[in-house]
């Protein structure tokens, strides 16, 4: 993942110089090779690298870079359960972020609330891009199309063999059952910051095969596809988790647009203070008719203390039957609306998981989102 830019880099390198190992020729030597042998292969030489190991049971690894410096950290987990090629994968994809100058993405207005809620849903989108070009400069390194997809089941399961057999066809037939839980309201949210690991696979393979990337290492490939054949397919891999702007449910006539102006204003209320920011995001996102519409019945409606709520929770009973897509991606420009004033209170932050509960979203989904734009 690539880390927040806007903390100091050097914070950053203080804090692990006390609580981590600094990979080096002696300390960990031949982690060190792998790292010397993905700068060279991405043409980094002019970079300062500085690769840490952190003591942690996840499976993870970021990158953190000022245009200069790039620091990386590996978790012990990670190392204890990757391969020699999977770990250059991974280190490959996180020098990539790098690379392709990731650390640009304007994660400080983000969390300034300078920019729309559109935009911080296009951001995200961008991000879901990102992770893919890393993924090849990480493939690029390893030249192991076994080892890089390898490493994705990996990092989904946290295991290994003799656990687990890491068959590939195995995990990306999981993006067919995913699909055939389109209408189970209890399914968690295949939208976020990251692509699904099985279609990040798809999208490798696709890449292993192009025309550009077999030249370029010169391998010998009987599979070669053009390259814009491998962009539209990327495309439509990306395209599986796109948030559909204006898209209408099979279940019910209910307008999406209902469920996302009473919850967003519910949401940006909880503290008693609606900022005029969060109603130009709303307003950017959804009809403005509609919106007018609902402001105008609120005002009528000012004594009524339950109003609002009342609107949320009887618009919940109708759009929890819509598509798990419309669902997710309603609830990101939820969220998304309640951030773009730059603040989120604990009344609002408890308010945006009542609202994705009523739809049988997890709050991890928000959290999730958060993260992101914070």
């Amino acid at each position: 993942m690539l880390k927040d830019q806007t903390a100091s880099l050097n914070e950053n390198i203080r804090g692990l110089l006390s609580n981590s190992l600094r990979v080096s020729k002696k300390s960990a030597p031949e982690i060190y090779k792998s790292f010397i042998h993905c700068q060279n292969a991405l043409g980094l030489e002019d970079k300062q690298i500085l690769p840490f190991i952190y003591n942690s049971h996840e499976v993870n690894a970021y990158c953190s870079y000022n245009g200069n410096e790039i620091v990386i950290g590996l978790s012990s987990q990670l190392i204890k359960l990757m391969s020699t090629d999977e770990l250059i994968f991974v280190i490959g994809h996180e020098l990539g972020h790098a690379l392709y100058e990731h650390f640009r993405l304007p994660a400080f207005g983000l969390s300034q609330g300078s920019i729309s809620a559109s935009r911080s849903l296009q951001l995200m989108s961008w991000s879901r891009k990102a992770e893919i070009s890393a993924d090849r400069a990480g493939l690029i390194c390893c030249n192991n199309i076994n080892a890089a997809t390898s490493a994705f089941i990996k990092l989904s399961s946290g295991l290994g063999e003799p656990h687990i057999s890491l068959d590939i066809d195995d995990f990306v037939s999981q993006l067919d059952l995913i699909e055939s839980f389109e209408t189970d309201n209890q399914v968690n949210d295949c939208y976020s910051t990251h692509p699904l690991n099985p279609l990040r696979i798809v999208a490798l393979k696709n890449f292993w095969n192009s025309e550009s990337f077999i030249n370029h290492q010169k391998n010998k490939n009987s599979k070669k596809i053009k390259d814009k054949e491998m962009d539209e397919k990327i495309f439509e891999i990306l395209n599986f988790m796109e948030p559909k702007k204006k898209e209408q449910t099979k279940k019910t006539s209910s307008n999406p647009d209902y469920f996302l102006i009473y919850s967003s204003y519910y949401v940006a209320n909880a503290d008693a203070d609606v900022h005029k920011k969060e109603l130009l995001s709303l307003k950017d996102l959804c009809d403005d008719k509609t919106l007018q519409q609902f402001l105008s019945d609120l005002t009528a409606n000012k004594k009524n203390k339950n109003f609002l709520e009342n609107l949320v929770n009887k618009e919940a009973k109708t759009f929890i039957k819509s598509k798990k897509g419309v669902k997710c991606s309603t609830l990101q420009k939820i969220v998304a609306v309640a951030r773009s004033d730059g603040e989120l209170s604990s009344d609002e932050r408890n308010a945006l998981y009542h609202v994705a509960s009523l739809i049988n979203i997890d709050e991890s989904f928000v959290d999730q989102i958060l993260k992101f734009l914070d």
